[in-house]
């Protein structure tokens, strides 16, 4: 049997859907088209209702819709504001370090590889027969001056002073060992010296402060923390052979201490003297024996440099002697460029040579027990990299020079 549900007459009043099956609204006339003058149809807005109750929506989407007839649009829909989008929370801004390229990471490999042959080659250097030692300290030769322009990666930096710097397997092992030339173990100690303070510069001008307009000028950095004192009396810390690219780098590394002046002094004594071109004066460059003029005093007054080195041959005190490539180009002994420290000497004889003007000339002999002067043969200095480094810098700094204008 059909169960017949019955509905009140004033539940049909409230219900809204049977208030719309018993008086739907009128249907809306529909939209005119209108041709514009570029042939494209556009739907005429709906006309506004005006109704004085808040209306709400009755509808999904229709025409009929009363809201969208007061709002004068077809779709109730465009009236609501859309939900705002969740943004999504700013991730603070971190500047790491630039990731090295590939290519970057292979150079460094590269160069860390040939960093450390040089411990490689000792090692094999132990059971190596003699037969084949001199190829093997050729090799290793030739890394060790390459090393003061290697660079590595600062990441790497400390890892490398430790390898190099520890006394079973790295410098000092090699400083030791008197079957390794003496050139390579001179050159080793010089790098061991730099290393253990932490100066890792690869330049040729650490430490220096260049402007470059018309000519060239150079000045100590205040900032270099590296500087080594110049007024010790001796050796020091300099080795024999050691090479210096400019004066005022033979300053900065303690070997000399005037950037121009040829004689250098401490208290009453001088330390250090520069052969240069000589010219005016009676020089005489024979490698362990050598002649040299001091300075003209004035009205018979001798000057200070001369004073010092009188001093200097009544104490026999050393002095280092640096020859400079502003030597005769026919001496022997004369470096390619810059200048090389040649060890100790000592004034064995004074002559008057101009008792007006007090200019003496100084005999000096080369002190027994030093390794032989590098002007020749593999530990010759400057070395074949120095020189193309050198050359580069000069090349760098002639092209920095600013051009003369045009007339």
């Amino acid at each position: 049997m059909d169960k017949v549900i019955s509905i009140s007459e004033s539940d049909s009043h409230d219900s809204p859907f049977m208030e719309m099956e018993e008086s739907p609204p009128s249907p809306s006339p529909a939209p005119k088209r209108v041709q514009d003058d570029g042939d494209e149809q556009h739907a005429a807005k709906r006309p506004k209702v005006s109704v004085s109750s808040p209306i709400k929506c009755t509808c999904a989407i229709s025409s009929n819709c009363v809201l969208a007839a007061q709002n004068g649009v077809r779709d109730c829909r465009t009236t609501s504001t859309p939900a705002p989008r969740r943004q999504k929370p700013k991730t603070p801004i971190i500047n790491f370090p630039t990731a090295l390229s590939t290519k970057q990471q292979a150079k460094f490999k590269r160069t860390l590889d040939e960093m450390t042959e040089i411990l490689s080659l000792y090692i094999r250097s132990i059971d190596t027969p003699s037969s084949d030692l001199p190829n093997i300290f050729n090799q290793m030769r030739h890394r060790v001056q390459q090393l003061p322009f290697s660079e590595a990666h600062p990441s790497c930096q400390e890892g490398l002073r430790s390898r190099f710097l520890n006394p079973e397997s790295g410098f000092p092992a090699i400083i030791r060992d008197h079957s390794i030339p003496w050139d390579i173990r001179l050159d080793v100690d010089v790098l061991r010296m730099r290393w253990e303070k932490g100066d890792l510069d690869i330049s040729l001008d650490r430490g220096l402060i260049t402007t470059v307009t018309r000519t060239v000028s150079r000045k100590f950095d205040t900032a270099f923390p590296f500087k080594v004192p110049c007024n010790q009396i001796g050796e020091g810390t300099l080795r024999n052979g050691q090479w210096f690219s400019w004066q005022i780098c033979a300053v900065r590394d303690g070997a000399h201490g005037e950037i121009e002046a040829g004689v250098s002094s401490h208290g009453e004594i001088a330390i250090s003297i520069v052969l240069g071109s000589g010219r005016g004066y009676a020089d005489s460059d024979q490698g362990e024996t050598i002649y040299y003029s001091g300075t003209h005093g004035k009205t018979g007054v001798i000057s200070a440099g001369t004073k010092a080195l009188r001093d200097s041959f009544t104490k026999r005190s050393p002095i280092r002697v640096l020859r400079s490539s502003r030597l005769p180009a026919i001496n022997p002994y004369r470096p390619a460029q810059g200048l090389r420290y040649d060890g100790l000497y000592e004034i064995v004889d004074e002559e008057m040579m101009d008792e007006e003007k007090q200019l003496y000339r100084f005999k000096l002999e080369r002190i027994e027990g030093q390794t032989p002067i590098r002007y020749q043969g593999p530990e010759k200095r400057p070395n074949p990299k120095e020189l193309e480094e050198y050359d580069r810098l000069r090349k760098f700094m002639t092209a920095s020079r600013p051009k003369k204008p045009s007339p």
